[in-house]
């Protein structure tokens, strides 16, 4: 017997970049993942140029040669909202209809729109003690889906869900293997960090449950701006640098990166060189994550 086999693209589109994946499901499970594309930021002499969305997903969904034509595209925070509440038990067995205008009004509030101009999901968060937050909520406006559904259509594809960002990081995080082999997998806290070219989101789960969402504002441009002072770079050149720096650190002190410089002469440039300039400018974000880990702990009571 053959299993029915689908795939979808994946679709992340940042302000500065956009990346893609395809995932495979045999008989309703994730079966393997392609290779991860992400398109390079489009620069001329006066750093990155302004092309659409649909420009700069279009190339890469070409480069990328998908055979599927059905996406899904994450949506972040923000425009996503996130909120933990603490409601009624007696909500929890409420008719569908009152549940529904709940949770909508709590969107809502979140996005400052109307209840009919959103759309909500919402699930149910461990149980640490009454008085706790025990339900959480994402919220997306309509207008933000359109957005996506006019994109897919530019780009000839199906939209097939826009799935919230940081909780499929959790799912995926998640399907990977417990973090740290704990003792009791299912009571273990972790955390997922996405760092985007602005703002960086922070997914706090435990188990496979998140119950804690972040935007930091902090992000990948700041790393640039910290190669670029270090080394005397234009912001361009120093994106080239970041890139080909990634993923190369090691405990001896990194490696280098031997770099055209746009028809200028070739530049060696070793790690050590911008490995201060970059802690100094990830400092502020540690400390974001420690406090946000933390206050969890403190409220969660988990370890």
């Amino acid at each position: 017997m053959i299993l029915w086999k689908r795939s979808n693209i994946a679709l992340d589109i940042g302000r500065a970049r956009v990346r893609a994946c395809q995932f495979t499901w045999r008989g309703g499970k994730l079966t393997g993942a392609c290779e991860v594309f992400a398109d390079a930021p489009q620069t001329d002499e006066s750093g990155p140029t302004d092309q659409s969305a649909a420009d700069r997903a279009g190339r890469l969904l070409q480069q990328a040669e998908f055979h599927s034509r059905r996406a899904v595209v994450g949506a972040n925070v923000p425009p996503l909202a996130f909120q933990a509440l603490t409601v009624p038990d007696a909500m929890f067995a409420a008719p569908e209809t009152e549940w529904d205008t709940m949770l909508r009004f709590e969107g809502a509030r979140l996005l400052k729109l109307q209840p009919d101009e959103i759309e909500v999901a919402a699930w149910p968060l461990p149980r640490r003690g009454a008085g706790r937050a025990n339900l959480a909520i994402c919220a997306l406006s309509q207008a933000e889906i359109a957005r996506d559904q006019q994109l897919c259509a530019a780009l000839g594809v199906e939209l097939y869900r826009v799935d919230a960002a940081p909780l499929a990081l959790i799912r995926a995080g998640w399907a990977a293997g417990p973090p740290g082999e704990p003792e009791n997998p299912e009571r273990a806290l972790w955390a997922v960090l996405d760092i985007g070219a602005t703002r960086s989101t922070l997914a706090i789960a435990i188990g496979p449950i998140c119950i804690y969402v972040r935007s930091l504002p902090h992000g990948g441009d700041a790393l640039t701006a910290a190669i670029a002072d270090t080394l005397g770079l234009e912001n361009a050149m120093a994106e080239r640098v970041k890139l080909e720096l990634s993923g190369e650190w090691d405990e001896e002190g990194g490696s280098d990166a031997e770099l055209d410089g746009g028809g200028r002469r070739t530049q060696l440039v070793h790690a050590d060189a911008i490995r201060s300039g970059l802690i100094t400018r990830l400092r502020s974000l540690t400390a974001e994550v420690r406090r946000a880990l933390t206050y969890t702990l403190e409220t969660t009571g988990e370890t």
